[in-house]
């Protein structure tokens, strides 16, 4: 997912696609390339809830709880980083997280 985020911004933003996405012919990639990442977010949870059915309270709460966190620290956040920066950290942060969580599982 981090790097379907990373990817799609570096796309929009970086590459030299970037100076012709607001013609007709190249809005197609504004509209469908960042619905990639939150496709497969949606995938990843669906997984995880549906493997996890015994803890999908607990796992809810968790959701609604990093998206509170993440309503609250945004705007700070934004100050801080600016919003392309942002995004890059957000999904190397999720990547490290995603990276610790395969080691605490593998040992």
């Amino acid at each position: 997912m981090s790097v379907a985020l990373t990817v799609v911004v570096l796309l929009l933003f970086g590459s030299p696609m970037a100076s012709r996405l607001g013609d007709a012919g190249e809005l197609w990639a504004v509209m469908l390339l960042p619905l990639v990442p939150f496709f497969l977010a949606g995938m990843l949870l669906a997984n995880v809830f549906s493997r996890q059915t015994s803890a999908s309270g607990q796992l809810y709460f968790a959701d609604l709880a990093g998206a509170a966190a993440a309503c609250l620290l945004t705007p700070l956040l934004l100050l801080g980083c600016g919003g392309l920066n942002l995004i890059l950290v957000l999904a190397l942060l999720t990547a490290f997280s995603a990276f610790v969580l395969a080691v605490i599982q593998a040992g």
